[in-house]
């Protein structure tokens, strides 16, 4: 299967990052689909049940009472972790899956899902310090946050192929993204958009059923938690392709690696 590379082109375009990212999704679908539901399943059963509980207590008037309100949001938050941890095991997986593709190898769903697992903690402390650093940058006028987003937007990527520390893969990810934030920011604006789109109208949906606080317990039908699953699972696949694709390009233009090598740090 041959495919054209950055490293042939020497261009990096919005048009051309859509149709490496589109086409290994495409190449790959069946395995990052399958890896989409093993990760979303866990992810909306426990939205469902917080949802389902929340009601109940708010019904209940249980969240009226300080300690009771105290063990609510911690049982909420402690189910949070599942969430997180399922999300960057997908995010991880797609992005292997997606470098293998691009040196022309096939990823199987074992390889991506035993890469995810061998790197998920230091992922998740990853997200800690990029998600606090991004947070403390918006609320320092909003511009610095969103500089700081796009110059680590390729952390997990880095990563997943580099192994680098924390600090290694934030610092790695921004002199790899310096001189392309521009065209980085485009790519997820319109990512943020098409995403916001299709998760309002999962809110319209929504509204439509809880128009009567009464009607809440039974007003959100699973089909609602199948939908917003979906559009989390696709939205997943397009974002951890997508920043895998810009890493690949972006060190096939700034450091010339060609296909073989660059694929010879999953041997």
């Amino acid at each position: 299967m041959a495919t054209t590379t950055a490293a042939e082109t020497q261009d990096f375009t919005m048009g051309g990052v859509a149709s490496a990212t589109f086409g290994s999704i495409g190449r790959n679908f069946a395995t990052f689909a399958l890896l989409a539901l093993l990760a979303e399943v866990p992810i909306q059963a426990v939205a469902w049940y917080s949802y389902k509980s929340q009601i109940g207590a708010i019904q209940a008037g249980a969240l009226n009472n300080a300690a009771t309100l105290v063990k609510y949001l911690a049982t909420s938050t402690a189910m949070s972790f599942p969430t997180v941890i399922m999300a960057y095991v997908l995010q991880a997986a797609i992005v292997y899956g997606t470098i293998t593709d691009l040196n022309g190898r096939r990823a199987s769903f074992g390889s991506c899902l035993s890469t995810a697992l061998k790197v998920i903690l230091p992922l998740i402390g990853l997200s800690i310090v990029s998600t606090f650093g991004v947070m403390l940058g918006f609320v320092l006028l909003i511009v610095p946050g969103i500089i700081l987003a796009l110059g680590w937007a390729i952390a997990v990527p880095v990563r997943v192929v580099e192994r680098k520390g924390v600090f290694g893969s934030l610092g790695r990810s921004w002199e790899l993204t310096s001189g392309y934030k521009g065209t980085i920011f485009l790519l997820f604006l319109i990512f943020f958009l098409a995403s916001a789109l299709f998760s309002s109208l999962g809110q319209a949906m929504a509204g439509l059923f809880t128009s009567n606080p009464a009607a809440l317990p039974t007003s959100l039908p699973i089909t609602y938690f199948v939908y917003f699953g979906v559009i989390r699972a696709v939205s997943a696949m397009v974002g951890a392709a997508g920043a895998a694709t810009i890493y690949y390009q972006l060190r096939a233009i700034k450091e010339g690696i060609a296909p073989d090598k660059l694929a010879a740090v999953f041997d």
